[in-house]
């Protein structure tokens, strides 16, 4: 009869162990998706039609900050959407930090005619001049 109890009570913890688990991992995919959906928007404002945005090559990376232990996600990719005659532009890079877009603001967008534009994704897109490929890639594609 005890054994029976203890095996009761050891797979009621594993369950609520695993039930546990199961809400984690359903709230860090809630936050994901936000994080996606912000991110998304933010790099398409700096369209003219932010309804025609295309994404490709887009990885996540962690940042830390300041040489501490705070991970800050950065996204960098590329974005290609319709101009004033409504055919596509042509694909440019952009790197935008998760917590910027969160608040609203727009993605720092590689307008090679314009130097300083460039500044973000150097900082966060790029390593020693090179396109960083490491990161997670991730698809900012419009849901079908």
């Amino acid at each position: 009869m005890r054994v029976i109890v203890a095996a009761m009570l050891i797979a009621g913890c594993s369950s609520s162990e695993e039930a546990s688990q199961s809400v984690k991992a359903d709230k860090a995919a809630d936050m994901l998706a936000s994080e996606l959906r912000a991110v998304r928007q933010s790099a398409a404002m700096s369209l003219r039609d932010p309804d025609s945005a295309k994404f490709r090559n887009v990885r996540r990376y962690n940042m830390v900050r300041d040489s501490t232990t705070v991970e800050i996600p950065v996204y960098c990719g590329e974005i290609n959407g319709k101009n004033a005659f409504g055919a596509y532009a042509g694909f440019q890079k952009f790197a935008v930090l998760a917590e910027t877009a969160k608040k609203g603001d727009s993605a720092d967008i590689w307008d090679e005619s314009q130097p300083g534009s460039a500044m973000g994704y150097l900082l966060h897109c790029q390593d020693d001049g090179k396109e960083r490929t490491d990161g997670t890639p991730v698809s900012l594609d419009k849901p079908r």
